[in-house]
């Protein structure tokens, strides 16, 4: 499937987003989930531009974050994440808070890493080989200025979300920046097409309402047949209701038996035109960056999000919701999903043309 423009696409992914230079050591990590076809693009895009490929295969924990530790080949992943340059994470459960990416981030400072989900080629086409690169960063841009510029946020749904917080003025804004134009540096990416922040976390109150996906594998948790409610004060869920997958979500999260796992990590908002969700398992980084969404972390706080003081949890998941309404001090910038503050419509409008 899309043999050409899938090779088309890892090479957009290695030479543009992540600058692969003739020499560069560049590891590719797979779980017993992943599409091994998008590894071998991907390698093979890294061996065509003068790099040097590793290709990574290691068990699927199942869980996310460092709950799935213990079964993961810590030291020797941890080892060879270290002395790379450029990190490809493809795996199905995720390796980000785990602890070979806690130890990576930090004791590689040459680090460049994207974390793309369980990402297959059909994935890589749409997302990266399709997109105006330089229209998504357009419109990045101009969405972070409006939001950190603003002091308070309101966020509905036609589902019954409505939630309000703060913005915290020291708590960053984080998109894709210069992996969109070319020019990233050492850091931690996610697939393009979507903001994440951590608000002012003690002040994020109302409700908030799961009706697309949510990422728990471990309860076998992705793509929502059910709405999952949550009833949220002070940035902690005190009620989760719905059908049996709300069920499921709240057993799951009480099981840890931390206070970090019933309180929310960071929002964020999606803007990659070519975002779906698909099937009965989506891609939740796939998920997140739909159109118009909205998402919500729960559980571990990355230093990404905050700087000064990250939140370590034993687990990390995130819950969309769909055709969101932003409101910014009272001003709306996207209402039921589409932008429509006069700065963010024709950088929209361009983004949202079909490209080859």
């Amino acid at each position: 499937m899309y043999e050409f423009e899938g090779i088309k696409a890892a090479t957009v992914l290695v030479s543009h987003l992540l600058g692969v230079k003739p020499g560069e050591t560049v590891v590719v990590t797979v779980d017993t989930g992943s599409d091994l076809e998008a590894a071998k693009a991907i390698s093979a895009a890294v061996y065509a531009c003068g790099g040097k490929p590793v290709l990574v295969s290691h068990i699927c924990p199942g869980t996310m974050g460092k709950s799935g530790d213990p079964v993961l080949p810590v030291e020797a992943l941890t080892a060879i994440l270290k002395v790379c340059d450029v990190w490809v994470e493809l795996d199905s459960s995720g390796l980000m808070f785990t602890t070979p990416y806690d130890r990576a981030v930090k004791e590689n400072k040459k680090l460049r890493h994207i974390c793309l989900g369980s990402a297959d080629i059909e994935l890589l086409v749409r997302c990266i080989g399709r997109v105006d690169l330089a229209m998504m960063y357009e419109l990045e841009r101009r969405l972070i200025s409006l939001l950190a510029d603003a002091k308070e946020i309101r966020i509905t749904t036609p589902a019954g979300t409505d939630v309000g917080f703060r913005q915290h003025p020291k708590h960053p804004i984080l998109g894709s920046g210069d992996l969109l134009t070319g020019h990233a540096g050492p850091g931690s990416y996610t697939l393009p097409g979507a903001l994440a922040w951590a608000p002012d976390l003690d002040t994020v109150a109302g409700t908030i309402v799961f009706d697309g996906a949510i990422g728990v594998p471990a309860v076998n948790l992705s793509v929502l047949k059910s709405p999952i409610v949550l009833e949220v004060r002070a940035g902690k869920i005190v009620k989760i209701s719905g059908g049996p997958e709300a069920k499921k979500l709240e057993a799951y999260l009480k099981s840890f038996n931390h206070p970090q796992t019933l309180r929310l990590a960071h929002t964020g908002l999606g803007f990659n035109p070519g975002a779906i969700t698909r099937c009965r398992f989506g891609n939740m980084l796939e998920d997140e960056r739909i159109w118009g969404a909205t998402h919500w972390g729960i559980g571990e706080i990355s230093a990404g999000l905050i700087p000064d003081s990250p939140v370590v949890a034993p687990m990390h998941c995130d819950g969309t919701c769909l055709a969101s309404t932003v409101t910014a001090d009272g001003v709306v910038i996207v209402e039921q999903g589409e932008f429509v503050h006069k700065d963010l419509v024709e950088p929209a409008k361009q983004l949202k043309v079909a490209r080859v």
